[in-house]
Formats: C-alpha cells, structure tokens, sequence
C-alpha cells in the first residue's frame, strides 16, 4: 500500500484518477530505467501506462531516488 510518500501530491506527474480504459490490459513484469526527470516519466507511466506509484524511496546523501511503479490489483 501506497503511504503518502508515493501521494500524486508529492509527485509532479504522477497521475491522480483511474487508469485509463485504452491501457488496462497492458502488463508489465519488471524493469529498470534511469531517468533524468521524474515528473515526465512519472507522468508517461502513470498516464499512459496506467501504473501506480507503488513506493519511493530517497537518498538524499547519493543524490538519488527510487521509484517503484506497477499495476495494482484492486478488489
């Protein structure tokens, strides 16, 4: 479960309504990226991809952060 560190409202982009219907059949099983900008890739997976904000995690001593996204099931 999402806490408030993964909230759309502390992440620009990330979006803060449904997934969208065009994209829900879409899948994902895991992978690794490194972005320059979160708020853009926060935005293209969460928009366009339809997936959540699962956690974040910050490394402010490493000048770095982790974002882990996926689809949520929701019963």
């Amino acid at each position: 479960m999402a806490t408030d560190n993964e909230s759309p409202a502390n992440n620009p982009g990330l979006r803060n309504y449904p997934q969208p219907e065009e994209t829900k059949s879409y899948f994902v099983q895991q992978t690794m990226y490194r972005i320059k900008d979160p708020e853009v890739s926060l935005r293209f997976y969460s928009e366009t991809l339809g997936m959540s904000l699962l956690k974040k995690l910050e490394f402010p001593d490493m000048k770095f952060s982790l974002y882990f996204l996926g689809y949520e099931v929701r019963f």
